[in-house]
């Protein structure tokens, strides 16, 4: 974090000792450990946090990826609702049966068409 290599260590806890002078200086180390714990845990916590805030962040952009996604889907159905005529006739040279159709040996006899002997 602040890029503080062993020496840098020593040579403050040197001077510390020099300073405080050898009675004091375990207490001070203890009470500078505890601020160290606490400065950590602190850190730790922000960290955390700004994870699930990351992490809400990014389902949010999901959620609004998906919506966009559907809005787009629902315009292109309603263009294509507004391209189909719903009431519109049928075509008259089809009809919803597939009209008559020719079998295998030739066409086939509508009803219509009588025989000239009249029977079977």
């Amino acid at each position: 974090m602040f890029d503080i290599g062993f020496s840098e260590i020593l040579i403050i806890a040197v001077v510390a000792l020099l300073v405080v002078g050898p009675k004091e200086f375990p207490a001070l180390v203890r009470t500078l450990g505890r601020w160290m714990g606490r400065a950590r845990a602190v850190a730790g916590e922000m960290r955390n946090e700004f994870r699930q805030e990351l992490a809400k962040t990014e389902e949010l952009t999901r959620r609004i990826e998906r919506e966009s996604e559907i809005a787009e889907l629902h315009k292109v159905i309603d263009e294509t609702k507004a391209t189909i005529p719903i009431n519109a006739p049928l075509s008259s040279g089809t009809s919803a049966g597939g009209g008559e159709k020719a079998g295998a040996s030739g066409p086939a006899v509508s009803s219509t068409e009588a025989k000239p002997d009249g029977g079977a």
